[in-house]
């Protein structure tokens, strides 16, 4: 359980930080992207997405992630194509949900300026 807190926590401030970082918009595109549906990585997103409405209330801005969150079965060719969508949908930021999903959402936005939080 804690390590799931500090897991969300930890995420929380790097979103926070990476929006911080640009100039205070009304809407913020963010693309949550998880590996595979599983009862523990559900949790993180769960937790991601509370996160996310709370910190939005607190700032009075809105974390647009409902249109942006995709599950990519484990398949590689899927995040291939999610990681294509998204930075064609422009989100302002990534949070990838496992090791394999930060890896090739890295390597799709390295000559972007969208940051990635793993």
């Amino acid at each position: 359980m804690k390590k799931k807190v500090f897991t969300s926590v930890a995420v929380m401030a790097a979103i926070t930080s990476a929006m911080a970082a640009t100039a205070m918009a009304e809407d913020y595109k963010v693309g949550i992207v998880q590996y595979v549906d599983d009862a523990s990585l559900n949790q993180i997103t769960e937790n991601i997405e509370k996160e996310l409405e709370a910190k939005g209330e607190e700032l009075g801005v809105t974390f647009n992630y409902a249109d942006y969150f995709s599950n990519a079965q484990a398949d590689s060719s899927v995040l291939n194509q999610i990681s294509t969508d998204l930075l064609a949908d422009q989100v302002d930021v990534i949070v990838a949900i496992a090791t394999p999903v930060a890896m090739v959402m890295q390597s799709a936005t390295e000559d972007t300026d969208i940051p990635v939080i793993f």
